[in-house]
């Protein structure tokens, strides 16, 4: 299953809550979520995404990061206070 973000500004932590709430609903295992198009992404959505993501029983992947790659790299090894 692809997910489209439809958002193009990623800066809420609601907006990664619901994201993984339609992830994890859905009976696809192979998730690819599809950043393309995205104009802004902040550290507190990328950091929340990657602990979302290692929760979740699905295994995501992500395309067309392009500029945000570095920031999700980074996030992903960031702890949650």
């Amino acid at each position: 299953m692809v997910v489209n973000l439809i958002p193009r500004v990623l800066t809420l932590e609601i907006t990664v809550v619901e994201l993984f709430n339609e992830i994890n609903k859905t009976f696809d295992n192979d998730i690819i979520v599809n950043f393309e198009g995205i104009e802004c992404m902040n550290v507190s959505f990328a950091q929340k995404y990657n602990v979302y993501k290692r929760k979740s029983p699905k295994n995501i992947t992500e395309i067309n990061l392009h500029e945000f790659a570095p920031l999700m790299s980074v996030s992903a090894n960031l702890f949650e206070y």
